[in-house]
This record gives structure tokens, sequence and C-alpha cells, in this order.
């Protein structure tokens, strides 16, 4: 990807309105790359719920996780389609 990935990332997510406190699900978060700008906008205040049904991906997310141990990270493996997700319970989503 010659480094556009994680660029694309931070750009996509600054184009979101987010602010503090903020709940974000993060579709299919693999490893989590996505979280360090979400968290930047959302604060220990916001809620992420990051979503994934790899669990080797997952096992390497929740490594990541313990270098946010203040913030609110709710790390679920779970399918996109029968997610535990409720509507309407996200202030933004991100795949």
């Amino acid at each position: 990807s010659f480094g556009f990935y994680p660029l694309w990332r931070r750009q996509a997510i600054k184009k979101i309105s987010l602010k503090s406190g903020d709940r974000v699900a993060d579709l299919m978060t693999g490893v989590g790359e996505c979280w360090k700008p979400i968290l930047k906008k959302i604060g220990p205040e916001g809620q992420l719920t990051a979503l994934d049904f790899s669990k080797g991906m997952l096992e390497k997310a929740l490594l990541r996780k313990e270098n946010y141990s203040k913030y609110n990270i709710e790390v679920l493996r779970e399918s996109v389609f029968k997610s535990s997700v409720l509507p309407g319970s996200q202030d933004a989503v991100i795949c």
C-alpha cells in the first residue's frame, strides 16, 4: 500500500464528526489499527466497540487494547451480520 493505508484511516476518521463522549462501532476492526484516531476524538468518556469474527485478529487487538487502558473499549468476536450492537446505539460506525 506504499504507506497510504494509515493515511487513509486517519483521513477517513477525520471526516467523521466525532466528539468527546461519542459511541463508535469499528466493524471488522482487525487488529485495531483505526483505534488511535478514533480514541483521540471520543476521549476516555467515549465508548469504542470493536467487532470482528477472526479470533487471530482479535487476539492482536486485545494486545493493542492494553496500550489504551484509560479508554472504554469493548472487543467483540461476532459477525457484522449477527452482532449484539443494537441499531441506533452508536453515534458513528466505521468499517
